[in-house]
């Protein structure tokens, strides 16, 4: 009887440590999920809290998506003043085409801007890309429980994802300096999104050349297989979305620029147009527009959105002129 409730006392104490555990678990990711609540309220703009910015407080009309070269390249001014609307540079540091994809389907789930520039990068479509993704669940594994298209991106970058997200403090703790910086005021306060990066202080970069593919490499059949579907979702949702590929200091060959016509193609056929800048003489002429080979320095980012601004401009005046004919 003595060894039954020695037992029963044990069993006890175990499921009330389970149960302690428990509840300080969910009261630490509470705690995340204020501090970044309270971190968007007071600096809005911060550099590392953008993808909770775009997701949750951005009601810009018009938002980018890409990865660092959206961030350094897309200058926001330049376009709210010529555009004639808000916009938002949404572009994340390090964040590829898996994380790009992801929060185009989220921002059509939670609310359609009036437009969409996706600055896309043909790079990540190969079967030996090495843009590898799964750093970037952090910005949102926050998002798991909630978001269908945040759970698959999570998962198909962690196996044990639905382990791990079971745990709160998991899911926020490699968030906590992001969400930290933005409540103490530290830190990189964007231009609306827009990060520029120096014009000197450095050494220019030397144009590089891919090199050609001794053999056919082929497409990754499933980001081909996603890009096609969120391309879809956006005509349906009669989305004003503009393709852009931006310039990098290198000369494309062989699959990358295979990846490119790809990407063309898949955009065209839902009514929409790819502007491809990665062979644009402009800049693969000018080392001095660069600060490396994949970033545009300031000046490098005022060239490409007056360029941008241009596409832009034409093709809705163009669409303008034919609705008006038709009318």
């Amino acid at each position: 009887m003595e060894k039954k409730k020695t037992i029963w006392a044990f069993c006890l104490k175990v499921l009330l440590l389970v149960v302690i555990l428990f509840g300080v678990d969910r009261l630490l990711g509470a705690a995340f999920v204020k501090m970044k609540d309270v971190g968007l309220e007071r600096n809005p703009y911060h550099q590392w809290t953008k993808t909770a910015y775009v997701l949750e407080k951005c009601d810009a009309e018009c938002v980018i998506i890409g990865s660092s070269k959206a961030e350094h390249s897309y200058i926001t001014d330049m376009l709210v003043d010529s555009l004639g609307m808000s916009v938002y540079n949404g572009g994340q540091g390090g964040c590829f085409f898996l994380y790009q994809n992801c929060i185009v389907n989220m921002l059509l789930d939670r609310r359609v801007p009036k437009k969409i520039i996706w600055d896309v990068q043909p790079e990540s479509l190969p079967e030996n890309s090495t843009m590898a993704e799964y750093q970037n669940v952090r910005y949102l594994s926050p998002y798991y429980d909630t978001d269908v298209w945040a759970k698959d991106f999570v998962d198909s970058q962690d196996q044990k994802a639905c382990i791990r997200m079971a745990c709160h403090q998991f899911r926020y703790n490699s968030n906590f300096v992001q969400y930290l910086m933005p409540v103490l005021g530290v830190g990189s306060v964007t231009k609306g999104g827009y990060v520029p990066l120096p014009t000197e202080g450095y050494k220019y970069p030397v144009l590089k050349t891919s090199p050609d593919d001794e053999q056919e490499i082929g497409m990754d059949e499933e980001k081909v297989r996603k890009f096609e579907a969120t391309l879809k979702r956006c005509k349906e949702k009669r989305v004003d979305l503009t393709l852009f590929v931006s310039p990098s200091f290198v000369v494309n060959n062989g699959t990358i620029r295979e990846a490119v016509n790809l990407m063309k193609e898949i955009a065209s056929a839902n009514g929409y147009t790819l502007y491809d800048f990665s062979s644009d003489n402009s800049f693969l002429s000018d080392s001095t527009l660069f600060k490396d080979g994949s970033h545009l320095n300031a000046n490098g980012a005022r060239l490409y959105t007056e360029k941008v601004i241009g596409q832009i401009l034409r093709r809705d005046t163009f669409y303008d002129d034919n609705k008006h004919e038709i009318n």
